[in-house]
């Protein structure tokens, strides 16, 4: 039997990740490709799942085809092995290939890196008293934030706030140096010179089961025995430098006491991570401890600038985001265009052989009759439709 497909300006492109074949899952999500991030054209070519979808859509069965296929009624269920390859003859002028936008459908999906839309010039939580005193948390340097929040006061500085700017100096933030307590530090200059210990060890005995090593192997040693105590040596001399500098021990008191003094304030949040302590998240801390004494200080009505008590775009412990941050307040239901896609079309013509005895290709045709598709999808988008059904029997070669 063979079925005669002609097909024209069929998309070729899988812009879904996961399988198809598989239902819906945690290990099967089919999510948007990061088609921006990448210059990767991922065509699919037309293959014996696509045929059996078309066949399936040819008789009438709608559904997805893996729910089709683990059902009692699948009609092609003994015939799949009979399906041979198919063959796909391309028209001259085709396959061709042309750019286009992706659009998200949903109302919310702003890159994480950029805001659309325009904020109001009215917009209390930049354009007001109060903001000046808020955002100038933000250009603080890290020792001022320590100071800041073992202090009771609220910072009266004023700063000019542009957007823009606020997050120029976030970004700017984000980039500074990960603290860390003296101890943590210590300990991690212990352990790498642990590691490289035990990787010595390890070449040491490598080399003593050898029966006879090169001179050259020999001198390796030698050297990386040199090569460890000298990095020793200079391991015992950072944390002696690290011990005996008293701006450094002062500093370290003063972030035990911020870190002792935030657990009490906002206990259920983290600021001590495996060891280290992000700048961002003192900043936030700040963000919020600023509203509470400018609240105390009767600073204008501070909750008319939150969002249900939380300062937009941030938490008590992180920055979230510029979406987060400013896209809500500068209008939240704009969609995002990707960067263009060279999409890859094709026309054609498509010959599905199947290996059945007639009698079985007249009830296959009689149900394709029946169901009366006169035209469909080839994969995605185009247009197909059948042109031939031939029902004579497969020659064997």
């Amino acid at each position: 039997m063979k079925i005669t497909i002609e097909f024209d300006s069929i998309w070729q492109n899988s812009f879904l990740k996961g399988s198809d074949d598989k239902p819906i899952s945690k290990e099967n999500q089919r999510q948007f490709k990061a088609t921006s991030k990448s210059n990767d054209v991922d065509n699919k070519k037309i293959s014996k799942t696509t045929i059996l979808g078309v066949l399936s859509r040819l008789i009438g069965d709608q559904r997805k085809l893996y729910d089709a296929r683990s059902s009692a009624d699948y009609y092609f269920k003994d015939i799949e092995a009979l399906i041979l390859e198919p063959v796909v003859t391309y028209k001259r002028w085709t396959p061709w290939t042309e750019n286009v936008y992706l659009v998200n459908k949903s109302e919310y999906r702003p890159a994480q890196s950029i805001y659309l839309g325009t904020i109001k010039d009215n917009e209390k939580l930049f354009f007001s008293e109060s903001s000046p005193y808020l955002w100038s948390i933000l250009y603080m340097e890290i020792d001022e934030i320590i100071e800041f929040i073992l202090s009771d006061s609220m910072n009266r500085k004023e700063i000019k706030v542009v957007p823009d700017d606020l997050l120029k100096r976030i970004e700017s933030i984000q980039k500074f140096e990960i603290l860390s307590l003296i101890e943590d530090e210590i300990q991690m200059i212990k352990r790498n010179i642990k590691k490289k210990e035990i990787s010595l060890q390890k070449r040491v005995d490598k080399y003593s089961s050898i029966a006879k090593p090169t001179k050259a192997q020999i001198k390796s040693i030698e050297t990386a025995k040199i090569k460890f105590e000298e990095e020793l040596e200079q391991s015992k001399l950072d944390i002696r430098n690290i011990l005996e500098n008293l701006k450094r021990q002062e500093k370290d008191k003063r972030i035990k006491e911020v870190l002792e003094k935030l657990l009490n304030t906002y206990p259920d949040q983290t600021y001590y991570d495996r060891g280290k302590i992000y700048p961002m998240s003192l900043y936030s801390a700040a963000l919020y401890l600023q509203v509470e004494r400018m609240r105390q200080e009767n600073i204008l009505d501070m909750d008319s600038y939150l969002n249900r008590g939380k300062i937009q775009g941030f938490s008590k412990r992180n920055f979230n985001g510029i979406r987060d941050f400013l896209n809500k307040i500068a209008g939240n239901h704009k969609k995002t265009v990707g960067t263009p896609y060279p999409l890859t079309k094709a026309s054609g013509t498509l010959e599905i052989t199947i290996d059945i005895p007639r009698e079985k290709a007249k009830e296959l045709k009689k149900l394709i009759g029946n169901a009366g598709v006169s035209s469909f999808y080839l994969g995605k988008k185009g247009l197909a439709y059948v042109t031939n059904i031939s029902t004579r029997e497969v020659k064997k070669i």
